[in-house]
């Protein structure tokens, strides 16, 4: 599927990768590469929805939330923006990645 999205093969690699999704629901990386190519298809609140389910999914990637964070916002979504950020500082027990949003 990985190829095929870096071939633009978008349709097809979405069909694989909804295959995979079916016989392996708890692997956050089909759920990514959706994100990418939604987001590449600008269809930003779709690309949105697959990446969020990535990072429920890998729980502790603080910088993906800072990033799904960011996107929201420049989507509007400010309230999908605060609990991305919310999501990042909980991710960041090492609080290095997010130490000027406790401020």
């Amino acid at each position: 599927a990985n190829m095929l999205y870096s071939e633009g093969k978008f349709e097809e690699a979405v069909s694989l990768l909804v295959t995979v999704i079916k016989e392996s629901p708890w692997n956050p990386g089909p759920y990514h590469t959706l994100g990418l190519i939604y987001e590449e298809l600008d269809k930003i609140d779709k690309a949105l929805d697959f990446y969020i389910l990535a990072a429920h999914l890998s729980q502790k990637d603080a910088d993906l939330w800072l990033r799904l964070a960011r996107m929201s916002r420049g989507a509007g979504s400010i309230n999908c923006a605060l609990y991305c950020y919310s999501k990042a500082i909980y991710a960041d027990s090492k609080k290095k990645r997010t130490k000027s949003l406790r401020n």
